[in-house]
């Protein structure tokens, strides 16, 4: 659960499907409107990548940390990143 608190009703059906309130993407179940609203779609973007000319949010670490080792910014080049993953692998085993 990532702490957001959204009630989905059958009101949700805007006549050929549920439609989230937020983005306006659709579902063909109540479930799945569920499962959309209950992921981290839609967290606040707090964890933001420091490369010089990236700058993209991620709503959560495991995401920023993704993006950081996929090397697509070259921002895993500069040594206080590489010491930072390091210390949070460290952390997490």
């Amino acid at each position: 659960m990532n702490g957001n608190c959204h009630i989905v009703t059958k009101r949700s059906w805007n006549g050929y499907a549920y439609e989230c309130y937020l983005c306006h993407d659709i579902f063909h179940s109540l479930p799945g409107l569920n499962a959309h609203l209950e992921s981290p779609k839609h967290d606040t973007k707090m964890y933001i990548c420091p490369g010089p000319t990236c700058h993209i949010r991620y709503s959560t670490l495991s995401r920023l940390i993704q993006h950081i080792n996929s090397e697509r910014c070259g921002v895993s080049k500069f040594k206080l990143v590489q010491e930072l993953l390091e210390r949070l692998d460290e952390v997490f085993k």
